[in-house]
């Protein structure tokens, strides 16, 4: 089915020439986002061509698969992939069984070694294709690359939203001229803790949510997977933050941020903070996603092995905030935005859960 299974060359990425785009293992996870780069030599065999299928062969990405369009740059492949060159089948039908749980399944198993993980061209070469009639590959390969076209557009409907929301948000608080203290915000405020893991008591059978930076991706969190005992509570410097409380990651990846529905715990690197009238938890949600604010956060962290924004310097910063008619009218613009990114996360959910479905489904 593939001429044969080919290695890219080792050349070093270098500013972009204006005609040879240079493909790295790190390009075809990432397609479109990273700086075009070229070869800092050439070599023909490494050329690619319109249909061309690549494979990443070591590291943490291996197994990511990548296929080719030719755009009219000249492109070469780097040497951690590898390029099947597809001949008597649908280049893109067999594109899409690289994408399966199946394949997945089969990479996890395969690329297992003692050092870096990896899979080599005759480890590849041996991976099963389903085939089919042409007529057949051609119609399965245009369904699901009509998916994918769903799929790309979705995803732009949702980055424009963010784009819209953001641009609205920065423009609004960089507006705002009257200022307070960042202490006069809250009633109560303090980073969490985490109980002794050493000890199961703490942790098993408890009912208490635990929450940890990663979580803090939502507006609302409505729920965990991680939780404590009382006794773990009761022994470590976690404490309970009541629901309607806003949380904001001051240490490793700063300036997350998050409104509880829940009552829960929260682990260090992580500050809960209860609002103070006329101040709430969407008025400062919205501060923590601002711009302004950013900056206030990277002038007080604290450099070091691991960079902190502590609450004992974030206290003395004025901070730009009102509380009247037009922060009401703003925060309920940029939660109809919110809700309607919402709402268009779903669908590109089950965009990507009715592909995985086909997917399984189309090539057993």
């Amino acid at each position: 089915m593939s001429k044969r299974l080919e290695y890219g060359i080792g050349a070093s990425a270098i500013n972009f020439d204006g005609k040879h785009r240079y493909i790295r293992i790190t390009d075809i996870s990432n397609w479109g986002k990273n700086e075009i780069t070229s070869p800092s030599f050439i070599e023909n065999s490494a050329m690619l061509n319109d249909g061309d299928i690549l494979l990443a062969r070591t590291g943490a990405t291996v197994g990511d698969s990548f296929i080719y369009k030719d755009d009219g740059i000249e492109s070469y492949f780097a040497g951690f992939l590898i390029r099947a060159k597809i001949q008597n089948a649908n280049p893109y039908f067999v594109y899409y069984q690289f994408k399966t749980q199946k394949y997945a399944q089969w990479v996890k198993i395969s690329s297992a070694r003692s050092g870096q993980p990896g899979i080599n061209s005759e480890q590849y070469g041996s991976y099963k294709i389903c085939l089919a009639e042409h007529d057949e590959q051609q119609k399965i390969a245009n369904f699901l690359s009509k998916i994918d076209k769903r799929i790309t557009t979705q995803n732009k409907i949702i980055k424009d939203l963010v784009t819209l929301r953001n641009q609205i948000n920065n423009t609004f608080f960089d507006s705002i001229n009257t200022c307070v203290r960042f202490k006069d915000l809250y009633i109560s405020a303090s980073e969490g803790g985490t109980p002794d893991t050493s000890k199961g008591e703490y942790y098993l059978n408890g009912n208490i949510p635990f929450i940890k930076i990663e979580n803090l991706y939502e507006k609302y969190l409505l729920s965990c997977n991680s939780f404590m005992s009382e006794s773990g509570l009761q022994n470590s410097s976690a404490w309970l933050v009541p629901k309607e409380s806003i949380l904001l990651s001051n240490g490793a990846t700063i300036g997350e941020t998050t409104i509880l529905k829940i009552d829960a715990a929260i682990k260090q690197g992580i500050l809960g903070i209860i609002p103070k009238k006329p101040y709430d938890s969407e008025i400062l949600y919205y501060l923590f996603k601002s711009r302004r604010f950013a900056k206030t956060l990277k002038r007080i962290t604290t450099k070091g092995t691991m960079e902190a924004a502590y609450l004992k310097d974030l206290n003395k910063e004025k901070i730009f905030l009102t509380c009247d008619l037009h922060m009401n009218n703003h925060v309920k613009l940029m939660s109809l935005i919110d809700e309607k990114i919402c709402v268009e996360r779903k669908i590109a959910n089950l965009l990507n859960e009715e592909k995985q479905y086909l997917l399984g489904n189309l090539f057993i």
